[in-house]
């Protein structure tokens, strides 16, 4: 198929609307995302669905995500600069997808993803054969979801995975040898943005609410504001 769809989950309240909201985010402030969208079942509960960038037609268009391209056992082993290191490596524009790979991570930390381990970055190669970052997926805001969840990160950022801020985002910046000038220009001033989006979310009340005191953190923690 060329689509995945995603029903609610017992164990996750409201996953679809989430994932939704986080991947439309994305969208917002020009990170690469496939087709997405919210539909109703037949019993009327939300199901998120995103359409394969690994598939055109009945084509399959070959991608690898990093836990295998690194041959990691565990997909939580190992850091973001292991990452960007092999995505410099392989990449055809390595340059501009290492910068696209650190604004990702950013985007991670601001929507409170702590899942981002991985199998959650990809490289694909197109039809002549060159390697560029995949599109982004599986964006959502993980402590919401679980709110005793400890770490800001799935997989290190200068050798942490809690307590991340600025400082560690510009050493891995560094590390990846982003410029100064663009390393956030992304996210300056898109806070309230952010928020607005999920003023608009159909995530309930109390979640919401939570995302929201996350998002204004984040950011603070980030010197965005």
């Amino acid at each position: 198929g060329q689509y995945i769809l995603k029903p609610q989950v017992q164990a996750f309240a409201n996953l679809p609307e989430n994932e939704e909201l986080c991947m439309t985010i994305a969208e917002d402030i020009g990170i690469d995302v496939p087709a997405h969208c919210l539909v109703h079942l037949k019993d009327k509960s939300l199901a998120y669905v995103v359409k394969r960038f690994d598939r055109e037609g009945r084509r399959k268009i070959h991608q690898e995500d990093f836990a295998q391209i690194l041959e990691k056992q565990d997909k939580y082993s190992g850091s973001v600069e292991e990452i960007g290191r092999k995505l410099k490596a392989v990449s055809d524009v390595p340059g501009l997808d290492v910068q696209l790979l650190f604004e990702r991570i950013v985007f991670n930390f601001l929507i409170a993803n702590g899942d981002a381990h991985m199998k959650n970055y990809s490289i694909i190669y197109d039809e002549e054969g060159r390697v560029r970052l995949a599109p982004v997926y599986d964006l959502v805001c993980s402590r919401i979801v679980l709110p005793n969840e400890a770490d800001d990160s799935a997989l290190t950022i200068q050798g942490r995975k809690s307590k991340i801020r600025r400082k560690e985002m510009d050493l891995l910046a560094d590390h990846l040898e982003i410029p100064q000038k663009v390393r956030f220009a992304r996210f300056i001033g898109q806070k309230e943005n952010f928020r607005k989006r999920l003023s608009e979310s159909l995530l309930p009340k109390e979640l919401a609410m939570a995302f929201d005191k996350l998002l204004i953190e984040r950011f603070q923690r980030l010197e965005l504001d």
